[in-house]
Formats: structure tokens, C-alpha cells, sequence
């Protein structure tokens, strides 16, 4: 789901997008000339690998996101926010979602087998 920056508005709108077993729904809406403001949540679930075994496991999602999207380069200082920039002047939800899950992934995980034995080091 592709939407323009220019269809932004101050008054927030809901959007809800479903892929394979997630749900990605919330609002977005403009806070700046060139900014947006999302906020949504993941729901569902999703397989992850054990760093350890290498089993995959579905795991349940519930996440809370808050992002700024930026309409060209982000020239603020200041760095309290997580921000996308998007160079076409269109929000790609798609995007933000697989962006989302590939961070997910590439988290340390490990299955419940793994957890409950604690003779191995783990990296931080």
C-alpha cells in the first residue's frame, strides 16, 4: 500500500494492512511540511530462527511502533525519533512493514529448548 506524502493531513487516518500472518493497522498523520508521524502496531506471528539450533519457531508479535517519515532527506538535529526517509514523495507500507519484520529477525533469539540450558555464552 503506497500512499502520497500530499494526502497527509493534519487530521490523523487509519490504515490497516494484511501480510502472510501479520496485521500492520494504526494512523499516520502529518506534523510538518515534510513529516509524518505513524503510529501503529504489528500483530501475529512469525517464524524465527534459533541462533543456537537453528529451529524455527513461530513466535506471537505485538508491537507498538512510533516513526517519523520524512518526504526527502531529514535535516533536523535532533535524533529522538526513528525516522524513514522515503525519496519519491509516497509512503510504502509495505516497506515500513518488512523493514519492521527483517529487525525482528535479525535479533538474538533462542527456542525454548535453548533457553533452559545455560552452559553456553551468548553475545550481547
Amino acid at each position: 500500500m503506497v500512499v502520497e506524502f500530499r494526502k497527509a493531513t493534519t487530521t490523523p487516518k487509519e490504515f490497516s494492512l494484511n501480510r502472510e500472518k501479520l496485521k500492520f493497522s494504526g494512523e499516520f498523520k502529518k506534523i510538518d511540511r515534510q513529516l509524518v508521524e505513524l503510529r501503529a502496531i504489528i500483530t501475529g506471528s512469525i517464524a524465527l530462527e534459533c541462533n543456537r539450533c537453528l529451529y524455527k519457531q513461530e513466535e506471537p508479535l505485538g508491537i507498538n511502533i512510533i516513526l517519523i517519515l520524512c518526504d526527502g532527506i531529514y535535516k533536523n538535529d535532533k535524533k529522538d525519533y526513528d525516522i524513514i526517509e522515503f525519496e519519491n514523495s509516497k509512503i510504502d507500507f509495505d516497506y515500513i512493514l518488512q523493514s519492521e519484520v527483517e529487525s525482528i529477525k535479525s535479533e538474538y533469539f533462542l527456542c525454548k529448548n535453548c533457553e533452559q540450558i545455560s552452559n553456553f555464552e551468548q553475545e550481547y
